[in-house]
């Protein structure tokens, strides 16, 4: 019952891999870095065009509905958000268009 336990790790020598080109792996993480900016720029037109088409939903439902109030809160809350979504989405084609310049 006199039992060795040896728990070191014999790893032995690595795999060759060869030569990695540093250009392929540019390459790479250039396609990938351009797929998602183009994601990026598509997601944040969507939602400025949601957010306009909701908005001109809404105030055409409150307009049928004589619901005064109601038009005066979505006028509120389109000139806040508003802003925000067309600066993000002017941001996002200006870096999505000028990216090759910088």
């Amino acid at each position: 019952m006199n039992e060795s336990n040896d728990n070191s790790l014999q790893a032995g020598s690595p795999p060759d891999l060869g030569k990695v080109s540093w250009e392929a792996s540019e390459y790479n993480s250039r396609r990938y870095r351009d797929k998602a900016t183009r994601s990026i720029a598509g997601w944040l037109i969507w939602v400025f065009v949601a957010v306009v088409a909701g908005q001109y939903a809404l105030v055409t439902w409150f307009t049928f509905a004589d619901n005064a109030d109601g038009l005066v809160q979505i006028e509120k809350v389109f000139n806040a958000v508003l802003p925000v979504v067309s600066g993000l989405v002017g941001a996002a084609a200006t870096y999505y268009f000028t990216r090759e310049r910088i």
